[in-house]
């Protein structure tokens, strides 16, 4: 990357630290208010904060803003830029707990030429990794030769597409943070890539240790859906279980009491007028929680 602006806003951000805790068990940024210590640089940069008006990402996923380069036109030529997050604060956390990633992406590049990726530092800028995709992952990377995304989303000209990953290694550790990079050539300028709605899951809303319900204890099928999702409780103990499924801004489209009285039942939810998208789908028996997720399409 670029040494000199690397340096200048690792600077810049170093003074935030986010902590992800009880009080603060995710983040969200959907990109509407202030920047939020989000910061962007490089060389010929056309990231901004602003409603999207290009052929193929003609809006934001939700709101009035995005994150795009160029929102009212192509990305630069011979571009190297980068959008990064505020520095997090996971020291709470131990090394192997999972983190999930969240946002909604839409992208129109030339093929294996202009790319974009996902890259993290855990000693606040001064080294960058890139971020893989975990076994189980959404959309994470369309080129999975070059562990990058390029091309165009599947989702078609103004459909955000869901993208999820979990990450492991970070936990303990008090100066993370990612960004995305994006490199086009000189030849072909498209849309370029637009990013909604970023969220970070941290273990205490994902739902593990001493307080987790079994995670295989409970189902969610089809999954990915459209109409309906079905739970299913297999060998269970009985009694109430508050369901909430929440969007990725953490707004609760569900939220009911399930009288569980068969250990091995089923209820179904109507998801056909559900955004699409990633929604998290809690269940909560007395101080013990489990937390899964849904996509819908």
């Amino acid at each position: 990357g670029d040494v000199l602006n690397d340096t200048i806003v690792s600077t810049i951000n170093s003074g935030f630290a986010q902590p992800l805790n009880q009080a603060f068990p995710f983040y969200y940024n959907d990109f509407e208010g202030a920047t939020n210590n989000w910061v962007t640089y490089g060389t010929n940069n056309s990231w901004e904060i602003g409603t999207p008006s290009t052929f193929f990402i003609s809006g934001p996923a939700g709101g009035m803003n995005a994150y795009v380069t160029s929102a009212a036109s192509n990305h630069n030529a011979n571009e190297l830029s980068y959008i990064e997050t505020p520095c997090f604060d996971l020291s709470i956390f131990n090394a192997a707990d999972e983190f999930e990633i969240i946002f909604d992406a839409l992208f129109r590049t030339e093929s294996d030429s202009d790319q974009v990726w996902m890259e993290m530092t855990m000693d606040n800028g001064l080294t960058w990794s890139k971020v893989a995709a975990a076994t189980f992952a959404i959309n994470f990377y369309n080129n999975t030769t070059d562990d990058v995304w390029d091309g165009f989303s599947n989702g078609g000209a103004g459909n955000y597409i869901p993208v999820f990953n979990t990450i492991t290694g970070i936990g303990g550790v008090s100066q993370v943070k990612f960004r995305f990079v994006f490199k086009s050539n000189g030849s072909i300028e498209n849309d370029g890539f637009a990013l909604d709605n970023f969220r970070i899951n941290s273990p205490l809303y994902i739902g593990v240790g001493k307080n987790s319900l079994d995670a295989s204890s409970f189902g969610l099928y089809p999954n990915p859906t459209r109409e309906q999702v079905t739970i299913s409780f297999n060998n269970v103990a009985t009694g109430n279980y508050e369901l909430t499924i929440e969007d990725v801004k953490g707004q609760k489209v569900v939220n009911e009491v399930i009288a569980v009285k068969n250990s091995n039942s089923t209820r179904e939810v109507n998801t056909s007028q559900f955004e699409k998208g990633v929604y998290f789908v809690r269940l909560v028996n007395g101080t013990s929680t489990v937390t899964k997720k849904l996509v819908v399409n």
